[in-house]
């Protein structure tokens, strides 16, 4: 079953359209995630995603700046690192509510991120903190936060019948 659940998370071929929605809705679920804003196109500023998280100890808030790729990450990975270095403008949030400055950078492919690559990014990054997500670390947050994905429906409609589940429930509960 796991090596099923890598295959299809690997068949994602479109960044767009295929791989952002999955991780639009798994993003949205971790725990202390509290808000999620999509950046794509050219104001984007290097993150696919902007995460507001919440760190429950300090009772402080940061912002992780999420960069997406399809495909195995090697060690010639100039656009990566392009996005990297835009991920360290001050940018809006919260609808231009607020400036911040991102402080973590997560870099999520539905593939391999090569030691190569990994050290060469860290190497050249060492001031920032930067994690990688790779094919199986994505399997491993959808089983946790997302399992229903694995059923053969659209995400979409994944969505759709979890607010008429929760809609019932909370109807159910009054």
């Amino acid at each position: 079953m796991e090596s099923q659940k890598i295959e299809r998370i690997r068949r994602l071929e479109k960044e767009v359209q295929d791989f952002h929605p999955l991780l639009r809705v798994l993003l949205k679920r971790i725990p202390y995630i509290k808000n999620l804003e999509y950046r794509q196109g050219p104001g984007e500023n290097g993150a696919d995603f902007v995460l507001e998280k919440h760190d429950e100890v300090l009772n402080s808030t940061s912002y992780i700046g999420v960069i997406v790729k399809v495909g195995k990450i090697k060690q010639d990975q100039t656009d990566v690192e392009r996005q990297i270095e835009e991920c360290g403008m001050e940018r809006t949030f919260d609808s231009g509510k607020k400036k911040i400055f991102i402080s973590e950078i997560w870099i999520i492919t539905n593939d391999t991120v090569t030691e190569n690559a990994q050290q060469k990014i860290h190497f050249k990054y060492k001031n920032t903190s930067i994690v990688f997500f790779d094919v199986q670390k994505v399997v491993a947050l959808v089983d946790r936060y997302y399992p229903e994905y694995w059923t053969d429906i659209s995400v979409k409609l994944g969505e759709y019948l979890r607010g008429v589940r929760a809609f019932s429930e909370n109807i159910t509960k009054n």
